[in-house]
């Protein structure tokens, strides 16, 4: 008995959630999340399976106890006996029904054709499909949608690397760094622009006005317009050969901009699924790499960017080996 209420309040999680609602009492799992090992376990609803092998034994002794009640009572009466064995079976049909998953949930694990086209081409080279999203089990980043999820999928059939996916336990850097990357981190901020982010859209507003009025340019003090003009230079240092939005997932505006300022030219689409090409320039003869001004390069190890006693733009290194990128 005591196992199933622990195992009961731990599935509540560390808010108190109760027919869907979050009543905002903290709930014992919260003091979980906070001990090494025990905070592996990072989904409440785990504990579901705990409660359930806490509650048969408890439900099995009980019917038993009724029924070795019943069967100390006289031949002639076998109603009780009935009545018993139906609530038994009836009680053991109920515990089937809560786990019930009817009808069974079903993906299409169909790859759309444009990656296809991603397949055939040879080389070393990334794809970044948009929108994009980086999901582990403890938190999200960027888009919070299940498309993240059939983007990993689809990438087993042309074999390339992506920016975005699931993993299950990673350092937080590897999800700062495509954040806090220019035109990755303003494509994450625009790709959320919908009615679950109004906090987003408001934000947004004078952003989304100028691009609709046609009054965004690269290199102008803007969000979109410094993603416009950091967009070349971060697409060759990724080595992005191809961009896939996935347009059913985005607003409007985020097709648009990704059309206007990317240099990219429509390859294909299928569906609500579009393949664009990245048009690269030649490389330059000679690569400048400044860790303070440039986040892309800086791998583990440094710090974010600031400024020193005169006003110059830093990054300081915080280990004895750190990590530089170079394209």
């Amino acid at each position: 008995m005591t196992a199933a209420v622990v195992f009961f309040l731990l599935t509540l999680g560390p808010s108190v959630r109760w027919m869907g609602d979050d009543t905002g009492i903290p709930g014992p799992f919260r003091l979980l999340q906070n001990v090494p090992f025990l905070k592996g376990n990072r989904y409440p609803s785990r504990f579901s399976v705990m409660l359930l092998v806490s509650i048969a034994p408890l439900v099995a002794l009980g019917s038993g106890w009724i029924l070795s009640k019943l069967a100390m009572r006289p031949r002639a009466s076998q109603l009780p006996r009935r009545a018993a064995l139906i609530g038994t079976a009836a009680l053991a049909a109920i515990l089937v029904f809560e786990n019930l998953s009817a009808p069974l949930p079903l993906a299409d694990m169909q790859t759309p054709a444009i990656y296809d086209v991603i397949a055939a081409e040879p080389g070393d080279f990334a794809v970044l499909d948009l929108p994009a999203g980086w999901r582990n089990g403890f938190s999200t980043f960027g888009k919070q949608d299940l498309v993240i999820m059939s983007e990993q999928w689809w990438q087993t059939s042309h074999g390339k690397p992506i920016l975005g996916g699931n993993t299950s336990r990673n350092p937080e850097f590897k999800f700062r760094y495509f954040l806090d990357a220019p035109l990755i981190g303003p494509l994450t901020i625009l790709g959320n622009v919908d009615e679950a982010h109004p906090h987003i859209v408001a934000q947004m507003a004078d952003e989304l006005a100028a691009l609709d009025a046609g009054t965004v340019h690269p290199g102008d003090d803007s969000l979109l317009g410094r993603a416009a003009a950091d967009a070349r230079d971060v697409l060759e240092a990724l080595n992005v050969r191809f961009i896939v939005v996935h347009r059913d997932h985005v607003p409007l505006e985020f097709t648009q901009f990704v059309e206007q300022f990317l240099p990219v030219t429509l390859v294909d689409e299928d569906g609500e699924h579009a393949l664009y090409r990245v048009e690269n320039e030649p490389p330059a003869s000679e690569l400048l790499i400044t860790p303070a001004t440039n986040s892309l390069a800086r791998g583990e190890g440094w710090s974010g960017q600031g400024f020193n006693q005169v006003n110059v733009q830093t990054a300081w290194a915080q280990r004895r080996e750190t990590v530089m990128f170079t394209p």
